[in-house]
């Protein structure tokens, strides 16, 4: 873990009763939440760990990383590589220049992804090329059966 970027800041929240809520970060400060096969490097599957140390880079990744570290939003790695993984993830992450502050292992595996939170969510879909994140807001009924 980095931890070498400026401190996080957080805002109160509060619930239409007036109870306190957890809190959020400031609305200039992302919390970015990136994969690490197929997105900052090559795809590797778990049962080839042996290709992990000498994983090439995306392009233009770490640079885009990097430089959304430096503007102070929070940079999270979340992999369904296994915890048996940790220390070549680290290493190579170290060895290429990525700056972050958390590495999270055991994502489930498979994609399809669908992720519920009652706080404010922004997604993008990787699709090769590294660039700025655009700005798109699409709204998900949520339906009751």
């Amino acid at each position: 873990m980095d931890e070498t970027n400026n401190s996080i800041i957080l805002k109160d929240t509060f619930m239409t009763d007036g109870k306190t809520a957890s809190p959020l970060l400031t609305e200039d400060t992302k919390n970015l939440i990136i994969d690490i096969d197929g997105v900052i490097c090559e795809d590797i599957p778990n049962e080839e760990p042996e290709r992990m140390p000498g994983a090439y880079e995306i392009p233009r990744a770490k640079d885009i990383i990097n430089a959304w570290y430096d503007k102070g939003h929070i940079i999270t790695f979340f992999t369904a590589r296994t915890e048996e993984t940790r220390k070549v993830t680290e290493t190579w992450l170290k060895k290429h220049g990525f700056k972050y502050h958390e590495v999270l292992f055991n994502k489930p595996r498979g994609g399809h992804y669908h992720y519920i939170d009652n706080a404010p969510i922004d997604s993008t879909r990787f699709e090769g090329c590294f660039d700025e994140l655009l700005e798109r807001t699409k709204n998900f009924p949520i339906k009751n059966k």
